[in-house]
């Protein structure tokens, strides 16, 4: 009987959560480790640290501002382009209202507003999403539409 009970109560309790047996228990809620990275590139960024700030891209990331623009060393050189001089940001970065949605297991959206600030510039900010998927190495950016 005690063997009976050591092999029915897994399978019960497995019906009971809704998942067969041998079934990966489900991935936890993405939402504190992406917020985690996004606060990383707002940091990375603001310690003059572009490569840092593009860490979390995938090597095969579309940025579509002005886009579409392929590959994290693309999406990088762009931004150095338009927004650093002599090796610095020529404004700080911030984000704001960002929101996590888990899309599944593996993917998520992201969307918020970023604001560039500071420089002796006029404030410029605008609305972003962003596509994370789950790799290998952890989260990363899949996608990122910024306007």
């Amino acid at each position: 009987m005690k063997r009976l009970s050591a092999v029915l109560l897994p399978l019960a309790l497995a019906a009971c959560a809704g998942a067969a047996p041998g079934t990966p228990a489900p991935a936890t809620d993405p939402t504190a480790e992406i917020l985690a990275l996004q606060d990383s590139t707002a940091s990375a960024w603001n310690h003059d640290n572009l490569s840092g700030h593009v860490a979390p891209y995938a090597d095969t990331a579309t940025f579509m501002a002005p886009g579409p623009i392929r590959g994290q060393d693309r999406i990088r050189a762009s931004l150095e382009r338009s927004f650093w001089r002599e090796g610095k940001p020529v404004q700080q970065l911030r984000y704001d209202s960002l929101q996590v949605r888990p899309l599944g297991s593996d993917y998520a959206l992201v969307t918020g507003r970023f604001t560039l600030y500071g420089g002796g510039r006029q404030d410029r900010s605008g609305w972003f999403s962003l596509v994370y998927a789950r790799t290998p190495e952890g989260w990363k950016i899949i996608h990122d539409h910024s306007s």
